[in-house]
């Protein structure tokens, strides 16, 4: 029976481990995608610019992954997005979590 060699199933084992624990696999999942795809580390994660708001509720949005320099934002369209309240009220967030936001200013448009 065929089976990966050790050194990719111990780094198989280490990211399934970092699934698993993720509060939202969807996102961890579409940063990993990223990671591997997009040849840039010109990136923040979980990012917030200031000007970015709900129209509705006027809370700040998040930006799950934004390639900053390209002008770039991915954001997952998981249920941790959807009717869960903004990014300081969902589980896991702490009161330090707008210090984490980016302040590169406006995407380029």
């Amino acid at each position: 029976m065929a089976t990966m060699p050790s050194q990719y199933q111990e780094r198989l084992a280490v990211l399934v481990l970092a699934r698993d624990a993720a509060r939202n696999k969807g996102e961890f999942l579409m940063k990993r995608f990223l990671t591997a795809r997009v040849a840039s580390d010109q990136y923040v994660d979980s990012a917030g610019p200031e000007y970015l708001t709900s129209p509705v509720t006027k809370e700040l949005l998040e930006l799950d992954r934004y390639y900053f320099q390209a002008g770039v934002a991915l954001s997952s369209t998981s249920t941790a997005h959807k009717g869960h309240g903004p990014p300081s009220q969902r589980a896991g967030a702490t009161k330090t979590h707008p210090a984490r936001r980016h302040q590169e200013g406006p995407l380029p448009g």
